[in-house]
């Protein structure tokens, strides 16, 4: 598979808050991220809107929907700068046809999403915005495949949590009281990740 993919992959830039697709559009390519975060964001039919996933360089955005509905059912928008490797849709569906092993893997990728998503659910039914917040800058972390820093705003986490800014602000405070956090406007550091 590498060696049949290897040049049609294409390498682009994710620079943060750009949309790579809106809900509803057709899916013209798939991406694999290399490094950054992209976050996966649900709408109600009022336009309110929350993260319901991130996708960093563990997975990727769209390769499900190229095999089903060809369109992208939320809306992805890039939170944390990087870079990713850009497949056509169509090059990706032939791959998946034809390659058993890209099969397992994106099945293991769609088991990995939906154990994150269960607990995803039963974290935001039980526990704080704190211990919310928590969880999502050490998983930020861990995908973007950043080394203790995280290029967020505090909008950007309210809008990851679906809290209000105010109530993001308040809790980031008291975790750099308490040393757990350092940082300035739109950058934040991770101190002890125990």
């Amino acid at each position: 598979v590498r060696t049949r993919v290897t040049g049609k992959l294409q390498i682009v830039e994710l620079k943060r808050d750009r949309v790579l697709y809106n809900q509803g559009e057709e899916l013209d390519r798939v991406y694999f991220p290399l490094s950054g975060l992209v976050g996966i964001q649900a709408e109600t039919a009022d336009g309110e809107s929350v993260e319901s996933s991130i996708v960093g360089r563990e997975g990727a955005i769209g390769a499900f929907e190229a095999c089903g509905s060809r369109r992208f059912l939320a809306e992805a928008v890039v939170q944390i700068p990087g870079e990713a490797a850009q497949l056509a849709a169509a090059a990706y569906r032939d791959l998946f046809e034809e390659s058993p092993s890209l099969r397992t893997a994106i099945h293991r990728y769609v088991e990995q999403l939906m154990r994150e998503t269960r607990q995803f659910v039963v974290c935001n039914s039980l526990h704080a915005v704190e211990a919310r917040l928590a969880r999502i800058l050490l998983e930020a972390l861990d995908k973007s495949a950043l080394d203790h820093s995280l290029p967020l705003t505090q909008q950007a986490l309210a809008r990851m949590l679906g809290a209000q800014r105010t109530t993001v602000a308040l809790i980031l405070s008291r975790l750099q009281r308490d040393g757990l956090l350092s940082g300035k406007r739109g950058l934040i550091k991770i101190e002890d990740e125990t």
